[in-house]
């Protein structure tokens, strides 16, 4: 190192080169090597001597610091071997991590595909389940509807009177009102809500004869579903409060 200037030049050369602080600099040996003319310096002459005081001095000569630089150059080849292992160690951490997340986001894919498909098919035999049971209860309404019907029908002939076998209820049905108008008025019927009253009967029909057990619905769930007939039909709550 060729030192022709300020302490400032000389100590702010070695501290680039070393990478040392300024105040590191101040008390390290120095160790001739040759003149600026390439004859030996003699040892004598720099005993002792910083390279605060060579620089201050303004010395040309040419020295070295071969322990303190043999020293970093060692340790500098030693941090930047380790750096470079460091960053081959992340470089694979990171390429690992990539790896398993993507591992993770494909198996997470899979699952999520074997949800949608086992999900996807109950919601089909959930539907299919409800559209039975709409089916189911219509079929029902109109089992309830009959049972109403029979026991209005068991009511008015006790009232008025058995229906002879050879007349059809309607004709039934009609001769009642107009023989016993005032009572019909007094309870809210017209002559338009006897036709609630006659409804098909017989094998293969809802309110199929040889089977009873269908017919004796719980009170609780006939009045739930009068209820809802009388938001249309209002007479259907009366004849049903009639025969409850």
């Amino acid at each position: 190192m060729a030192s022709n200037g300020s302490r400032k030049r000389v100590t702010g050369a070695v501290e680039s080169t070393l990478g040392l602080d300024r105040n590191a600099l101040q008390g390290l040996p120095l160790q001739a090597k040759r003149s600026s003319d390439g004859a030996l310096v003699s040892l004598e002459s720099l005993e002792g001597l910083t390279a605060s005081d060579f620089a201050s001095e303004g010395s040309s000569d040419v020295v070295s610091i071969p322990d303190a630089c043999r020293s970093f150059s060692l340790r500098l080849a030693s941090l930047e071997d380790g750096l470079a292992k460091q960053r081959v160690e992340i470089r694979e951490m990171k390429d690992g991590y990539r790896v398993e997340i993507q591992e993770m986001k494909d198996g997470y894919r899979a699952e999520i595909q074997e949800m949608k498909v086992a999900y996807s098919a109950r919601i089909d035999q959930l539907e299919a389940r409800m559209g039975f049971l709409e089916l189911d209860s219509s079929k029902y309404h109109q089992i309830i509807k009959r049972h109403v019907v029979e026991k209005v029908h068991a009511y008015l002939q006790r009232q008025f009177g058995a229906k002879d076998e050879a007349m059809q209820w309607d004709d039934y049905l009609a001769t009642l009102f107009l023989t016993h108008k005032a009572w019909f008025s007094s309870n809210g019927l017209h002559l338009k809500d006897l036709g609630l009253l006659l409804v098909e009967k017989g094998s293969f029909t809802p309110f199929d004869q040889a089977n009873r057990a269908a017919h004796d619905p719980p009170t609780a769930t006939v009045d739930q579903v009068v209820e809802g007939l009388s938001s249309k039909k209002p007479a259907w709550r009366i004849w049903w409060q009639l025969v409850r």
